[in-house]
């Protein structure tokens, strides 16, 4: 009787150590230093909320990337004006609708170049980080025009705890597809192109996002030196969101 429940009351320690090693094996594999690992949920996307149009054109925001404190919005514009579009940023509870104690700023707005009928540029904005906030942005033509386009694209639902990369792609039925192709280290690789089409110079612009999240053109021959063309991601139109979340360096 005494070896019975000796050798139960080892089997017991022995399935609870495996336990708490199991969970600290999974626990680790949740830390940012984990590549491949997904980010946690943070933003929740609002498609819907994504696209704008009035009597002056369309605007709509194609991919989103975001790291604590700061954000890149890759937008596609058309519009009979060739002005670098005047941009306004604000923050607003989701429940209540009273604007956050801390507002986003836009730092500035960058024009990346032209596909087809469209304009193609990137919102650099800085934000703090506040749960239950909606980000959104009001966008003029130009500078004084009265009819404006407003897009909200995320609600922050979770506090950011870990230094990570969220990469939020739009998919509808829009002329402009954006594409992330690869992340090799603290750089990524973003494509836009016109929908339906081959990827070529004129209907493709290549991007290289920097650790502090500079955003430069790059050259076709550029771009496929880094992300080989075997390696690139067919962009799912179907609305699914088939980019990974990459961890970001913490010292990025």
């Amino acid at each position: 009787m005494k070896v019975r429940i000796v050798g139960l009351i080892t089997f017991t320690a022995l399935v609870a150590l495996s336990i708490i090693v199991a969970l600290i094996v999974l626990s680790n594999n949740t830390l940012p230093s984990q590549a491949g690992r997904p980010a946690p949920f943070i933003w929740k996307d609002q498609p819907e909320l994504a696209t704008a149009q009035n009597s002056e054109g369309s605007f709509s925001i194609r991919v989103m990337m975001i790291k604590p404190q700061k954000m890149l919005w890759f937008y596609a514009m058309k519009s009979a004006y060739n002005d670098i579009p005047d941009v306004t940023a604000i923050a607003l509870n989701k429940l209540s609708g009273i604007k956050s104690d801390k507002q986003p700023t836009v730092d500035k707005t960058q024009e990346l170049g032209k596909l087809g009928d469209f304009r193609v540029g990137v919102i650099h904005l800085s934000y703090t980080s506040q749960v239950g906030q909606v980000i959104s942005v009001q966008v003029a033509p130009f500078a004084g025009a009265k009819q404006k386009w407003e897009v909200s694209p995320v609600v922050q639902v979770n506090e950011i705890e870990q230094p990570y990369t969220w990469i939020i792609p739009f998919f509808d039925k829009a002329t402009i597809v954006g594409t992330a192709d690869s992340s090799i280290g603290d750089t990524n690789y973003f494509r836009f192109q016109l929908a339906g089409q081959s990827e070529s110079p004129g209907n493709t612009l290549f991007l290289n996002i920097g650790p502090q999240m500079a955003v430069l053109p790059l050259s076709q021959a550029q771009y496929r030196a880094a992300v080989p063309k075997m390696a690139s991601p067919q962009p799912n139109l179907k609305g699914e969101k088939t980019f990974t979340p990459a961890p970001m360096n913490p010292n990025g």
